[in-house]
């Protein structure tokens, strides 16, 4: 018996736990906010960087690449794992960055600070959107203040220039592992809106829909909204979805939409790795590259 109840305590905290076992107990199950409420003051705060130094990025040859990561969790407050990155990896020709969130690990404002002021050291633009490590211990009121929307459209390229490397990138708050009725509402009207008007669009979010191994449990939480999502996402042309939150590299295709879940930036989990993303007219592509242990 003793051996019986031991047992479901362990698993009850692994899977309560899920994105990261060791972090703070105090604050760290309660997000202290909910998707409605942020995606309404989010509307009104400012993007991490101006949205029009990615606007013509199309507009000489067609040709340009960005990257994608997510988790750093930076409870360093160097955050030699980001620095690796931006320094070491990334190169000339990336011309911008999204995170799929989790930049903080407690969701303390000195997190925040500390993230961003080495993000916009790089001098380049980037954008992220929110992950629940963001949300912990009051999180949210650090975050709005440091790094500003967590919904959002960008555009590079214009409307109805067909075979030009336009694209439309829309940021999801999935903080909650849910992203609301006011954001799926806003979600299914600008998909309506701009489907078909460019060549590409992505979308990127923290949690996602899949996850291995099957006992996984940090992911999109209703089954109903997942299968809501998808289909949107199918119905209106979405080529990729980028994601985080498990720690696990997973990728498949479903519907014509690639489901691509990056790795962490924050060791021990699962390898380090960042995804690079390649336009070239109406061609999109994209690779995984593995940094070195």
């Amino acid at each position: 018996m003793h051996i019986r109840i031991t047992l479901v305590f362990i698993i009850s905290f692994f899977l309560l736990t899920g994105c990261d076992q060791i972090a703070l107990l105090g604050g760290f199950f309660y997000s202290y906010s909910t998707p409605d409420e942020r995606f309404i003051e989010s509307q009104t705060m400012d993007y991490e960087s101006d949205p029009s130094l990615i606007k013509d990025l199309n507009s000489e040859d067609k040709k340009y690449q960005f990257i994608v990561f997510s988790d750093i969790q930076g409870q360093d407050p160097e955050l030699p794992q980001l620095r690796v990155v931006l320094d070491e990896y990334m190169v000339d020709e990336d011309e911008f960055i999204l995170d799929c969130g989790d930049s903080s690990e407690h969701g303390f404002l000195e997190e925040f600070e500390a993230y961003k002021s080495i993000m916009d050291g790089k001098g380049k633009p980037w954008f992220q959107t929110i992950g629940n490590h963001d949300t912990y211990h009051s999180g949210w009121k650090y975050y709005r203040e440091v790094l500003g929307k967590t919904t959002f459209s960008l555009e590079i390229g214009y409307r109805d220039t067909p075979d030009s490397g336009s694209m439309f990138i829309i940021a999801l708050d999935s903080a909650n592992s849910t992203i609301g009725a006011l954001q799926m509402e806003w979600l299914e009207e600008t998909l309506k809106k701009e489907s078909g008007h460019w060549d590409h669009q992505i979308v990127f979010s923290h949690s996602q829909f899949f996850a291995d191994p099957i006992l996984t449990v940090v992911q999109f939480s209703d089954p109903e909204e997942i299968y809501k999502l998808m289909y949107l996402f199918s119905k209106y042309k979405v080529d990729i979805m980028f994601a985080g939150h498990t720690h696990v590299w997973n990728y498949r295709t479903l519907n014509g939409v690639e489901y691509v879940t990056t790795p962490p930036l924050e060791k021990p989990f699962s390898e380090d790795a960042f995804i690079r993303v390649f336009v070239d007219g109406d061609k999109l592509s994209w690779e995984k590259v593995i940094m070195e242990p």
